[in-house]
Parts: structure tokens; sequence; C-alpha cells
């Protein structure tokens, strides 16, 4: 049974609770399409020469094309990682994620969350405790 969306998490991840219904339902809102091209149109615009984030943008542009949304649950989890130049990547389980702020990931530190994400690029576009 759908628990009731938790304000502070819509507000840090900026979503409503229309997303997070269609994201149950494993769909993408319009508005998440909006966000998911103002971040292709991002990525364009800083590293259209990078190669590596070019498939970055391929993989926006399929979650786009496709419409569909996945989820994970669990806590999450930093990990260094050789791919991202030695920086920390987050994880709820074996899923990387993206788009997590520090604000977001220290109020979600050793909580229980569901992810909805885009499965191409692991844009995270809602989540809601459990």
């Amino acid at each position: 049974m759908p628990t009731d969306a938790d304000p502070e998490l819509m507000r840090l991840l900026n979503f409503t609770a229309d997303d997070l219904d269609a994201n149950r339902q494993r769909k993408l809102t319009e508005r998440q399409s909006k966000r998911l091209r103002r971040d292709m149109i991002f990525h364009i615009l800083v590293y259209l020469f990078i190669p590596r984030l070019l498939l970055r943008f391929l993989r926006f542009r399929r979650d786009i094309n496709e419409g569909r949304v996945e989820s994970c649950v669990g806590a999450i989890r930093h990990q260094a990682t050789m791919e991202m130049g030695g920086r920390f990547a987050t994880y709820v389980g074996e899923q990387q994620l993206i788009g997590l702020s520090g604000a977001t990931t220290k109020y979600l530190k050793d909580k229980r969350t569901r992810f909805y994400y885009a499965p191409h690029s692991f844009k995270v576009l809602s989540a809601e405790l459990i």
C-alpha cells in the first residue's frame, strides 16, 4: 500500500505527488520528461566534445523516448569508483543513481527509501520513505 509522499523529500528531489503517482505506475510524467530534456540540454552544452558524456546524452534521450521508470529500494551508500575519476558514486543496493544532492543524501542517511529513476541515465525522478 503506497504511503503519502514525504514533503521534505519532494522538495529536495523536486517532484510532485502526481510525479510520484505516475512513477508508482512505472510511467514518466510530462513534467519529468521536460526535466530530463533540460538535463540532456545541459549535458550537450557543457560536455559536447567529451565522448563519455555523449553516451550520457544518448541515455537521457532513450529515457525520454521510452517514457519508462524503474525503482529500487534501500539505503543510500557511497562508493569510490574509478569509473568516475576516483570520485564517489551513489548506490542503492547494486543500482547506481545520479541526481542526488548532498542535502538529499544527508536527509536520507540510514532511511529505507524507494527511488524511482530513469532506467538508462539512472537519474532519480522521485522517491518515498518506506
